[in-house]
């Protein structure tokens, strides 16, 4: 029984994570750094105390809380998530991000402190809309926060127990949905400027913020995309509502100051006219695509295409749950795929005459980069749907070492921990036709 299709990747994730990595203790007790370690240690133990006396009381055990997070450990994580974490989730300007400054959630969400995150205004079930923040600390706040949930929303779904995934699959992410449209995905747009040889830090602070909170939505959709591709969960979020910018290239993103952003955006044409994400699938979809977007597309990175073929998921998954479903209209689907596989095709074209896009010694890829993998699964959805319940229930028999798992012979499980659809229609595939 193959219980999680992915685990391949997972394990090239985790072994980045671990591998070769030098505890190196950078920070003397005599730096500044230590100092503010220091101080973030103790606001973390403070805040958490309660959590604290809970837990040792029902494990009748004291938690050390002050040993967990010494500045030691706390250094640890940082570089950790910095050096093997971060390209697979890259949210935060890596340039900007300031320890004195960093919002507590955000850095204690780095040790498992999911009850403290959730305590947040943020995630309060009342929250209608969230007040902009007047200054570049106030508004990174909010950013900072919704950072921390994504965050800790990919390790209790990757690394806690069933309750635990269950719960941040049908409660915590629900309220991370509702917080991520309080701050307004339709601000997640950058301004249109023209930037000349001279960019203030203001403006090139603002850009950063923005370009964290269109990262920081992204990934919560994401998310949700996730759900549905792996646990056949109904979405939370709809394409409608994305729109937002692409992401702007990673280049751009880690410009350390205002002169190299200046080159960077400059060398991308970044404000060109990019177009927004529900641009771009739309387009896809179309009958007579806008050639321009099409062309775009061809030149985007990994993580856009990525977010692209997993918007298709999304629309898969409601055209074949439809009470009703006609097989002609998977039609648009099939040449979305068809235009997406070119793009991803000329990028990958383009990685390889350019030595690729990671550097020698970086580890695995990005997550993001098993884009075609994805967009192969969104094909085999597509082709099943022309498949009778009956076919495809002889399809997969004695597929699996374990009976899949459901309610009644013709209907799918939904919203659950496992993977068993998934795993089944990978072991089905070479039954399918996909030329």
């Amino acid at each position: 029984m193959v219980s999680n299709p992915f685990d391949c990747y997972l394990g090239d994730i985790e072994a980045s994570l671990w591998g070769d990595f030098e505890d190196v203790n950078l920070l003397s007790e005599n730096t500044t750094g230590y100092t503010v370690l220091s101080e973030k240690a103790n606001q973390i133990s403070q805040i958490l105390q309660p959590i604290s006396d809970k837990v040792s009381q029902s494990l009748e055990m004291p938690v050390n809380l002050l040993e967990f997070f010494s500045p030691e450990n706390i250094e640890r994580f940082l570089d950790l998530f910095w050096n093997r974490w971060y390209q697979h989730c890259p949210i935060v300007h890596k340039a900007s991000f300031d320890l004195g400054n960093c919002s507590i959630i955000l850095l204690t969400t780095m040790s498992l402190a999911e009850e403290l995150l959730f305590a947040d205004p943020l995630f309060s079930e009342t929250v209608v809309s969230v007040p902009e923040r007047s200054t570049y600390l106030g508004a990174n706040q909010n950013v900072q926060i919704l950072q921390a949930a994504c965050f800790m929303c990919l390790l209790q779904k990757w690394e806690g127990d069933k309750a635990a995934k269950l719960r941040m699959q049908r409660h915590r992410f629900t309220a991370i949905v509702a917080a991520t449209r309080a701050m307004g995905l339709s601000h997640s747009i950058h301004h249109r400027p023209s930037f000349n040889s001279k960019v203030t830090l203001g403006e090139f602070r603002e850009y950063m913020v923005k370009e964290q909170l269109i990262r920081t939505f992204n990934h919560v959709f994401l998310l949700d995309s996730a759900f549905v591709i792996f646990h056949n969960s109904v979405p939370r979020m709809v394409l409608q509502e994305m729109t937002i910018d692409l992401t702007c290239p990673e280049e751009v993103f880690q410009a350390p100051n205002q002169e190299e952003f200046v080159i960077a955006t400059n060398l991308h044409l970044v404000g060109s006219g990019s177009p927004l994400l529900t641009d771009c699938v739309r387009s896809l979809c179309a009958e007579n695509p806008d050639p321009a977007i099409i062309e775009k597309l061809h030149g985007e990175s990994a993580l856009n295409l990525f977010t692209i073929v997993t918007a298709i998921h999304g629309l898969i998954f409601h055209q074949l749950r439809a009470f009703s479903p006609f097989p002609l209209a998977t039609t648009p689907l099939k040449k979305a795929l068809e235009r997406w596989e070119l793009a991803w095709a000329t990028r990958n074209r383009n990685i390889s005459e350019s030595n690729g896009e990671r550097k020698a010694g970086q580890g695995c890829p990005a997550f993001f980069e098993r884009a075609g993998e994805f967009a192969l699964l969104a094909r085999i959805h597509v082709e099943k749907s022309y498949i009778s319940v009956t076919e495809w229930d002889d399809m997969i028999t004695n597929l699996s070492e374990e009976p899949f798992q459901k309610t009644d012979k013709y209907l799918a499980t939904f919203d659950q921990t496992g993977m068993d659809h998934v795993a089944d229609l990978m072991l089905a595939v070479q039954n399918l036709d996909l030329n």
